[in-house]
C-alpha cells in the first residue's frame, strides 16, 4: 500500500494532489496475533507466572472525537475556549515548565504544511493563537506562499522578526533552560532562498524562547534541498551538518546534547536531480548546544544502507540499523539512545528495537524482527510481560520513556502479517529496558479502532485514543505523554484528529476549570417581566427562532454521576428583509456562563472560521447549535436553564436577540 507519509512535499503541487486521492485480561496461556485481515486471532504462548501489568490512566482533554475539524483561530494573542488547531497531523509539539502544551505547524487532507504556533493553557482550557501566519489553501496563491516563509534574520541572533517557515514532520526537544529547539522537516525555506526546491526537505536548526518569544536560527541553512556534510565520523565540526530530512527521531541526552536519526531526506550523495539524492537514513548526529557544532556518529553518510542486524543482544561494533523513517526515539537515564520500527528500506514497517551505547559507540539489536512485516506481528497477552513479546511493525507511532526507564509506543501505521491490510492502530505498549520485556498494555491490536474517549477532562485507565499514526506529542517533564491530532488511516473517509489527550505514564494536571466567559460587549439586559423577546425585529426584519425539532443530546454515553454533561440545543436566523443581511456578528450565549456556540454542528458557520460575520440572501435561513458543558462535582439535579442568544448588525448597531428559551435539563437523559 502507498502511504501519504512515504512521499517529502518539496518541489510542485502534484503531490498534494496524490495525497488527497490517496487519504481523505484475562489469565491462562493464550496471546495474540493478527491475521491477514489486521484482526486478532488467538495462538498459544508461554505467559505464566508473570505479574499483570495494569494501564496508566489517560483522559481526552480537549477537542473533538471524530471528523476533521477547520481550525477556529480567535484574535492573535487573546485565548479562548472557542479557539482550536483544528485537523493536524505531523505537527511539533513542547510542553513548557508552566504545563502549557505548544502546537507548531503540521497539514490536513493534503493541504500545504502551515506555520502557526499556538499554546494550550490546561488551567483554563484555552488555545491561543500566538504568532504565524493561518493556514494556506490547497493550491496557494504566491502571496500565501511568501508568507509563511521562512524569516531567518541572522544566524545566531534571537529576534521576535523571526520565524520558521511552515512545515510538518520536523524534530522537537526542550532543553534544561526551558527552550524549544526545532530541526528540519518538509516545508517553506527563506522568502529570498535561491534553492529550486524551497518548497521541500528543510536542515535548518531553531531555538525558541516561550518566555519572551524569540526564535533564533542557530544552524542549517536557510535554503531547501541542501545535501550533508558529514565531516570525519565522531569528530565535531563547525562544518558538519546533517542533509536535510523529514521524519526522522530525536531525543536529548542527560547532558543537553541533541540526537537525530535516520529520515527520509538527503546524504553526502551530490547528484543533480533531487529525486535521485532523496532515500531512508540512517546516520546518527549529535548537536552539541554548548559549542553550536554537529557530529556525524553512526551510519551511513550515502543512505539506502540495509544495516547489520548482528546477534540479538550482544553489542558488537558492526552492528548498524536497517535505515527508516517515522522511526521512535528515546534516551535514558544512562544516555542509553533507543531507536524503535519506523518505514525501513526493504522491510516495509519495522519493529526492531535497538540501543546505541554512548560509551562503548557500538549498537545492540535487542528485540523483534529482522524481517521487517514478514515477521512484525504483534504477539502477547494484554497486561502480561514476557520476553517473547512484540508490539507489531510500525511507521508513524508515538514514543517516549517515563522516569522509571520504561519505553512506551502509541498507535501509528501497521500491517497486518502479509502486508495485504493496512491502517492505523492503537495500541500501548511498555518496554522494560532492565529484563528485556514487552507488555501489551491497552487499546486494541485490530486496525482502525475507535479507541474509548470516555468523559472529556476526566482520567480513566479504561480511557484510550482512537486509532490513529503521524500524531504530534511529546513528554512533560513528569513522563506524561500528550497526543494531538493525526491521521485515522481509514481510507476514502480518514479523519485527521483535532483531540489533545494526555497519557498518565507520569502524574495528570489537575481537571480544566471551565471558566466564566468575559466578552468585551454585551448586549442590553433583558427587559423586566418580559420573557418572550420579539421574534423578529421591525426595522431589519431578522427573525430568531427556536429549533423546536433539535432535542438536548449528550456528546458521550455517560453514568448519572458523571462529573461533566453535554447538552446541544438549536435556534434558527432567518433574513425577512428586502436585501442581503451583511456583517451580522453573532455575540456568546448569554447569560449562563456554560454555553457556547458549537460552530462545527451550527450551519451558518460552514466551512468558515468562528469569527467571519453571517452573510444570509433574503428568505434564507441557518441555524445556530449551542453546546451547554457544566462542570458538577456530583449527581446533576433536574433544572430549567433560560438563555438567549443576541447578535449585532455592525451597520447600524442595533441587536438582535432570539426568543427567551426555557430548557429543562435532567441529569436522567
Amino acid at each position: 500500500m502507498i502511504k501519504k507519509s512515504s512521499f517529502p512535499k518539496y518541489s510542485t503541487i502534484a503531490i498534494s494532489i496524490l495525497t488527497m486521492i490517496l487519504a481523505g485480561c484475562h489469565n491462562g496461556n493464550t496471546s495474540t496475533t493478527q491475521n491477514n485481515s489486521g484482526v486478532l486471532q488467538t495462538v498459544k504462548s508461554v505467559a505464566s507466572n508473570l505479574s499483570v501489568v495494569s494501564p496508566p490512566a489517560s483522559v481526552w482533554e480537549n477537542g473533538s472525537k471524530s471528523g476533521t475539524i477547520a481550525p477556529v483561530y480567535g484574535t492573535q494573542g487573546v485565548p479562548s475556549t472557542s479557539n482550536t488547531p483544528g485537523s493536524l497531523q505531523d505537527a511539533m509539539t513542547w510542553v513548557d515548565s508552566s504545563g502549557n502544551l505548544w502546537l507548531f505547524g503540521g497539514f490536513c487532507n493534503g493541504s500545504p504544511p502551515n506555520q502557526t504556533l499556538w499554546k494550550y493553557n490546561h488551567k483554563e482550557g484555552t488555545w491561543t493563537w500566538v504568532a504565524g501566519a493561518k493556514a494556506i489553501s490547497l493550491f496557494p496563491t504566491s502571496e500565501e506562499i511568501k508568507a509563511e516563509s521562512g524569516k531567518y534574520g541572522v544566524q545566531g541572533v534571537a529576534s521576535t522578526n523571526n520565524f520558521p517557515g511552515a512545515r510538518d514532520g520536523s524534530i522537537t526537544w526542550v532543553d534544561k533552560s526551558g527552550n524549544f529547539w526545532l530541526f528540519g522537516g518538509s516545508g517553506q525555506a527563506s522568502e529570498s532562498s535561491t534553492s529550486p526546491y524551497d518548497q521541500g526537505i528543510l536542515n535548518d536548526l531553531w531555538k525558541f524562547n516561550p518566555k519572551d518569544l524569540t526564535w533564533t536560527w542557530v544552524a542549517g541553512s536557510s535554503n531547501a534541498g541542501q545535501i550533508g556534510n558529514y565531516g570525519t565520523k565522531n569528530i565535531e565540526a563547525s562544518t558538519n551538518v546533517p542533509g536535510a530530512r523529514w521524519h526522522s527521531s530525536g531525543g536529548i541526552d542527560s547532558d543537553g546534547n541533541l540526537w537525530i536519526f535516520g529520515g527520509n531526506g538527503l546524504s553526502s550523495v551530490t547528484q543533480t536531480n533531487l529525486d535521485d539524492r532523496m532515500r531512508m537514513l540512517g546516520d546518527l548526529w549529535k548537536f552539541n548546544i554548548s559549542t553550536g557544532k554537529w557530529t556525524w556518529i553512526s551510519g551511513s553518510n550515502l543512505g539506502g544502507s540495509i544495516g547489520n542486524f548482528g546477534t540479538k543482544g550482544v553489542e558488537s561494533a558492526t552492528n548498524e540499523p536497517i535505515n527508516r523513517i517515522q522511526n521512535v526515539m528515546v534516551i535514558d537515564s544512562s544516555n542509553n539512545i533507543w531507536i524503535f520500527g519506523g518505514g525501513e528500506t526493504y522491510n516495509g514497517h519495522g519493529n526492531d528495537l535497538w540501543k546505541y551505547n554512548q560509551k562503548t559507540k557500538m549498537w545492540t539489536f535487542m528485540s523483534g524482527s529482522s524481517y521487517g512485516a514478514s515477521g512484525a506481528t504483534a504477539i502477547g497477552t494484554k497486561g502480561v510481560a514476557s520476553v517473547n513479546n512484540q508490539p507489531a511493525g510500525r511507521d508513524g507511532a508515538n514514543g517516549w520513556i517515563d522516569k522509571s526507564n520504561n519505553i512506551w509506543i502509541f498507535g501509528g501505521s501497521a500491517e497486518s502479517s502479509n502486508g495485504i491490510s493496512s491502517g492505523s492502530i492503537n495500541d500501548l505498549w511498555k518496554y522494560n529496558i532492565n529484563d528485556n520485556t514487552w507488555t501489551w498494555v491497552s487499546g486494541s491490536l485490530s486496525l482502525v479502532n475507535t479507541g474509548t474517549y470516555g468523559t472529556k477532562g476526566v482520567s480513566n485507565i479504561n480511557n484510550i485514543p482512537s486509532a490513529r499514526a503521524f500524531a504530534a506529542g511529546t513528554v512533560d517533564a513528569s513522563g506524561s505523554y500528550w497526543i494531538y491530532g493525526g491521521d485515522s488511516l481509514g481510507g476514502y473517509t480518514a479523519d485527521i484528529y483535532s483531540d489533545l489527550w494526555i497519557i498518565g505514564t507520569g502524574s495528570l494536571p489537575t481537571p480544566v476549570v471551565t471558566p466564566t466567559p468575559n466578552p468585551t460587549e454585551q448586549p442590553p439586559v433583558a427587559p423586566a417581566n418580559d420573557p418572550d423577546f420579539p421574534e423578529c425585529l421591525p426595522t431589519d426584519k431578522i427573525c430568531v427562532s427556536n429549533m423546536t425539532n433539535y432535542p438536548w443530546e449528550r456528546d458521550a454515553l455517560t453514568s448519572i454521576t458523571a462529573s461533566l454533561y453535554f447538552g446541544l440545543r438549536g435556534m434558527v436566523i432567518t433574513n425577512q428583509s428586502s436585501s442581503n443581511l451583511v456583517n451580522f456578528q453573532l455575540n456568546e450565549p448569554f447569560p449562563s456562563p456554560y454555553l457556547s456556540i458549537d460552530y462545527s454542528r451550527s450551519s451558518c458557520f460552514s466551512n468558515k472560521s468562528a469569527d467571519t460575520p453571517i452573510s444570509l440572501s433574503v428568505g434564507n435561513s441557518c441555524n445556530i447549535v449551542l453546546r451547554y458543558q457544566p462542570i458538577y462535582s456530583g449527581k446533576l439535579e433536574n433544572n430549567t436553564f433560560e438563555f438567549y442568544v443576541a447578535g449585532k448588525l455592525q451597520s447600524n448597531s442595533s441587536w438582535v436577540y432570539s426568543q427567551k428559551i426555557y430548557q429543562p435539563y435532567s441529569s436522567q437523559m
